[in-house]
């Protein structure tokens, strides 16, 4: 399983978390809700005129709750989409590399055979160095500093 299928499937779980959360906070907020409404029926304050308040407060928390889920759903569509659009470009991005690859091979195939190039050789021979004459270059500097007075 690669990254985007890995990002894609931690979306889709978001998703569902958030939708299921959702829905038990609804359940929990009309829960409590009820609670009073629930009391004054029992004292008989709450009667049919009143009993609307109660149906005007559940389908007022029913579709805020709604909206919250259809909205959830809306974004992880759109993540959806952009992690497919990376898919698709990943695969576009290999198939364009495959032909680049192709026309290079292709190419080098067209172009004439190069000659080997030969090492360069040094044009003026070397002096073979008297025995026990020069000092090699870095003892040379340390016989300066010790000359003859003149």
């Amino acid at each position: 399983m690669n990254r985007l299928q890995r990002l894609q499937l931690t979306v889709d779980l978001i998703i569902e978390a958030v939708d299921r959360g959702a829905t038990s906070v609804e359940q929990i907020h009309q829960s409590i809700a009820s609670l009073p409404f629930e009391a004054l029926e029992k004292t008989g304050l709450l009667r049919a005129p009143r009993q609307r308040l109660k149906d005007q407060h559940d389908r007022s928390v029913g579709a805020v709750y709604t909206a919250i889920r259809r909205l959830n759903k809306q974004i992880g569509q759109l993540v959806s989409d952009q992690i497919e659009n990376l898919e698709e470009g990943q695969q576009a991005s290999a198939v364009l590399r495959e032909k680049l690859l192709a026309v290079k091979a292709e190419a080098a195939a067209q172009q004439p055979a190069r000659p080997r190039s030969r090492p360069v050789r040094d044009p003026a021979p070397r002096r073979a160095e008297p025995a026990g004459g020069r000092p090699p270059r870095g003892a040379r500097g340390a016989a300066r500093g010790a000359r003859k007075p003149r």
